[in-house]
């Protein structure tokens, strides 16, 4: 009887999950229900399995916007009619077309609020909603009469409860950018819009009894089964299954002449029940569709990165998708395919961001977009965009705003509303609030994706489904991952400035670089400033602990970095028994027998997998299960506590000590969610250690790759200082030899100017353009040449980008009073914002110190931090070099801050790991506990006494701060 529920999906409207729907619908009775999301289908898979599972019939539909207000409803009645559906939503969503007033469609039922024509005029698909408030006019409707006949009851269902339609009015508020109390542009639900039994319904309509059997007889009418599983995906890449099967093999085994000695004695075995699963699974397509790509990718010269667990795969190596060896590793296939898995397989290729999108279009053009599209994502109410959400609404002004969301905990300063704004962000937490798109998901479809899912064109020119990844997987889809990353783009960035030097086929010589002494003396030193998720304190300072030197060892170091390795306490036992030390005791002989390359310890996803099955008899599926759960378990508490009983008795079972089950299911459960599997750990080892030899090799090349591509872990005044730290002059942007990206001449490093602040992207285009004629001689050749307005002239000025043509700064000034014409530049570039009037104030203009200057326009300075440091030495102080042998003393030291890391406590509270360079230049690290933190404050940009203890771990020392004063700001944040 229900033809029009919303869930949260319909954003800014709909309270209710699919799941609570569905669970109302059971309370109340009810037997069938349709879900009419406004302008979308995204939980139309979910909706049918929850409805299937609670024997409801489902129907699927949307209800069309525009302008605010309800056209029509529409329900599909079979496939085709989804397909009818969704290409509706996109003629707008995609096309930017308007919705027609009444819609030719097929295969669907039409319900309209209000009619487009005369009742006698609706065709045979297409309805009038009645609502029961309504229902006095049709009392004197005769039996067989067009009122019976095309009319039918509307009761929609917006609110789980009549209690919620403030909360609704609230969502409302916020999708209109509106005040609440203010009248809203766009309709509201009414109160009585929420589930009710089907004999109060029954009462409601009394009089129009008709109107109910109609909308049972719709409900009948546009119940079908969903076509789900892996017949949605593309069949075959080729002509026909039979050529697909014969192409995967005849590259596998020519890749493994390529990758293997041909001698190898387990590799022919293991490619060749490989691809018999795969062809047992019909997934050779989908390998063939993912070696198109990156054979593309090499095609074009573009560095790549496969990782995850596709890294399992011997074919994926064979394939040059992945540059991990699964059998020098021993990696198992089935942790990325196998019979039992429900969810399909995704690879995870990385491009830098250079490159990617090159790739989408590739992969778009191949397929069209009616087939491919880029994966949505539920952007969800939360954190301190709620508050502000919230907030506006209920008429808090911004800086009311920012009290509440800057400090939290501080009620006293709060708006009296405060207490509101948290309770109604509680209920609205983690509610979609939008469409978003994935980071590089992309799902390509044997049909139409319109079969599935409306898309909407993003504002990038990318098509995306309205579905996101979790519902793309039930209903079978492969994803492919193809994603960009800071990284690759760094390597990427580096080779093209080695001009020659090294291509992308050497670096991919994982061979060679796990070789490379220079390598391995990096690593071994912990120095791995710019390099790819080895650079961060915690990883430094852990693989200065371990002394790392080799492939294997970094494998393991990027797992048990991870939180949740380190809560369980096996990063530590790590540590000691890599470095020699002797166990207290060894927890079970099964551990010390199977997890033999990491000391009888569990560091990876895969160890989990394997404990499980040789401690407590779980078969593979269930361990399995384990580790998907693991990964949201407060979604799926209830299966958890399950598989935790089946644990606990299979180990009981297999005569085991009940002190041995409690600690390893604890040890299980602390970690098993956070850990890397081992491919993903060694696919990241990869990257790293690329990184690394760039760095080794070609340092200059690939430390101004790392600023110019954002950096990485830290600001980018570290790059700036780690640059000077392997021998390069960082300069500003120069008039004549820099562009938007920096240069590289000798030893000299120009930054690029995108690197300043405020630069605009027409003056850069300007600049470019009159450059490309030829140099510019002086300062009057370039006012000639460049049409700017005054502020623009003014930063290039200030940074020093004239200084190959004039020294002096009140020079130029001076020259520019003498030839400026503002005038010129009004066509071209609207007022400087806040600056009604061009003044030049050149006899008051004193050039500020390029330091000064720098901070304000780049962030930061070019020259040492202590070169312009003013306080006063200290004798009693040390530096960074001397922090092992003072080891669990008290010191001083001075250190210029750089970054930190808020970290919060299993109570609560707050600390912060932060990072500083020393009078010597060199790095080192410190901890701030939560009672130092608060009487301290945060820390900002400057020069600090800081005192505390030197704790030394494995010759890694760290200072625990008691106190820290600031001595010396940098003067733009003074």
């Amino acid at each position: 009887m229900f033809l029009n529920c919303h869930t949260y999906h319909s954003y800014h409207y709909g309270l209710m999950s699919p799941a609570q729907l569905v669970q109302q619908a059971v309370d109340c009775g009810v037997t069938a229900l349709a879900l009419t999301d406004i302008n979308n289908s995204a939980c139309a898979v979910e909706f049918h399995r929850l409805c299937s599972n609670a024997s409801i019939a489902a129907s699927i539909g949307a209800e069309f916007w525009q302008n605010g207000r309800t056209l029509y409803i529409v329900l599909a009645k079979n496939a085709h009619g989804m397909h009818a559906l969704h290409q509706l939503l996109n003629r707008n969503s995609v096309h930017q077309k308007a919705l027609p007033m009444r819609p030719s469609i097929s295969n669907c039922i039409v319900l309209y609020p209000k009619l487009p024509c005369r009742l006698r005029d609706l065709a045979p698909h297409e309805y009038q909603l009645v609502k029961a408030t309504q229902v006095f006019a049709q009392k004197s409707a005769i039996p067989g009469s067009l009122q019976c006949q095309k009319q039918v009851a509307w009761h929609p269902i917006t609110l789980a409860q009549p209690g919620e339609h403030h909360l609704h009015q609230i969502l409302r508020a916020i999708g209109e950018k509106k005040l609440l109390g203010h009248p809203l542009r766009n309709q509201t639900a009414a109160s009585s819009e929420h589930m009710v039994a089907l004999d109060k319904l029954g009462r409601k309509f009394q009089h129009a009894p008709w109107l109910l059997r109609n909308a049972a007889r719709i409900l009948e009418e546009t119940h079908f089964n969903l076509d789900q599983g892996l017949c949605v995906n593309r069949p075959n890449f080729g002509a026909d299954r039979w050529e697909d099967l014969v192409r995967l093999r005849a590259l596998a085994w020519k890749g493994r002449a390529r990758r293997y000695a041909a001698n190898h004695p387990t590799v022919a075995l293991r490619l060749k029940a490989e691809l018999d699963l795969i062809e047992r699974l019909n997934l050779e397509c989908y390998f063939l569709t993912t070696w198109d790509i990156v054979r593309y990718a090499r095609r074009r010269k573009f560095f790549y990165v496969g990782r995850g667990s596709g890294a399992n795969s011997v074919v994926a190596y064979c394939l040059f998708i992945t540059d991990v060896d699964p059998i020098e590793l021993n990696l198992y296939f089935e942790r990325f395919i196998n019979p039992y898995r429900e969810q399909p397989p995704d690879f995870d290729i990385d491009f830098s961001h250079f490159d990617r999108d090159d790739v989408w279009q590739y992969v778009f053009d191949k397929y069209t977009p009616d087939h491919a599209a880029v994966l949505g994502t539920y952007q969800r109410y939360k954190g301190k965009s709620l508050v502000r959400s919230i907030g506006s609404v209920l008429g808090l002004s911004k800086s009311e705003q920012d009290m509440i969301v800057q400090e939290p905990w501080s009620d006293a300063k709060h708006h009296p509303m405060a207490k509101k704004i948290f309770a109604i962000g509680h209920q609205l937490r983690m509610y979609p609030s939008h469409l978003g798109m994935h980071v590089g998901g992309i799902i390509i479809g044997g049909k139409p994706l319109s079969y599935t899912t409306a898309l909407k064109m993003m504002p990038k020119g990318v098509p995306v489904t309205m579905m996101d990844m979790h519902h793309a997987s039930e209903w079978g889809y492969h994803k492919l991952d193809i994603l960009s990353q800071r990284g690759l783009s760094h390597v990427q960035k580096a080779i093209q400035w080695t001009h020659g030097k090294i291509d992308v086929a050497g670096i991919r010589d994982m061979a060679c670089i796990k070789a490379d002494s220079k390598v391995q003396k990096l690593l071994q030193d912990s120095a791995c400033i710019g390099c790819f998720y080895i650079e961060s304190p915690a990883m430094r300072g852990l693989l200065a602990k371990l002394k790392c030197r080799t492939y294997k060892e970094l494998i393991a170091a990027c797992s048990i970095i991870r939180p949740g390795v380190a809560k369980s306490g096996m990063m530590q036992r790590y540590i000691d028994s890599h470095l020699g030390k002797p166990l207290a005791r060894n927890l079970h002989p099964l551990f010390r027998e199977h997890l033999a390359d990491t000391y009888g310890i569990m560091v990876y996803q895969e160890d989990v997998m394997k404990m499980v099955h040789l401690f407590a008899d779980f078969d593979m599926h269930e361990a399995d299960m384990l580790r998907r759960l693991m990964t949201g378990k407060r979604k799926f508490q209830k299966e958890l506590t399950a598989l935790q009983a089946k644990f606990y008795a299979g180990a009981a079972a297999k005569g085991h000590r009940e002190a041995d089950i409690k600690e390893i299911w604890r040890q299980v459960a602390s970690f098993s969610g956070y850990a890397f599997c081992k491919a993903h750990s060694a696919s990241y080892a990869v990257e790293s250690l690329q990184s690394l030899y760039l760095k080794a090799h070609f340092p200059l090349q690939f430390i101004m790759a790392v600023i110019d591509c954002a950096g990485g872990f830290y600001p980018t005044e570290c790059y700036v200082h780690e640059a000077r730290r392997l021998g390069a002059v960082v300069e500003p942007p120069c008039i004549n030899r820099t562009g938007s990206g920096s240069t590289l001449i000798s030893n000299r490093i120009l930054l690029g100017f995108k690197h300043l602040k405020k630069i605009r992207y027409k003056t850069l285009q300007l600049l470019l353009a009159a450059r490309s004629a030829g140099c510019f001689t002086d300062f009057p050749d370039f006012l000639s040449r460049v049409s700017l307005p005054f502020g623009q002239l003014d930063l290039l000025i200030r940074i020093g980008a004239f200084r190959t043509l004039a020294q002096d700064k009140t020079r130029l000034y001076g020259i520019l009073l003498r030839h400026y014409t503002p005038h010129r530049q009004q066509s071209l570039f609207p007022a400087e914002s806040g600056q009604q009037t061009v003044s030049l104030p050149v006899d008051s203009k004193v050039p500020a110190d390029d330091a000064t200057e720098e901070v304000a326009l780049l962030g930061f300075a070019l020259s040492r931090p202590f070169d312009r440091y003013m306080g006063k030495a200290s004798r009693a102080r040390i530096v960074a070099k001397q922090m092992v042998q003072h080891q669990h003393l008290i010191v001083e030291m001075l250190g210029y801050y750089l970054i930190e890391k808020p970290v919060t406590t299993a109570g609560g509270g707050h600390m912060c790991f932060a990072t500083w360079i020393d009078e010597c230049d060199e790095y080192f690290d410190t901890v701030h506990f939560p009672r130092i933190l608060e009487r301290h404050g945060c820390l900002r940009p400057g020069f600090y006494r800081l005192q505390g203890k030197v704790t030394v771990e494995h010759a890694y020392a760290m200072l625990t701060v008691t106190d820290a004063v600031l001595l010396q700001a940098n003067k733009a944040d003074l």
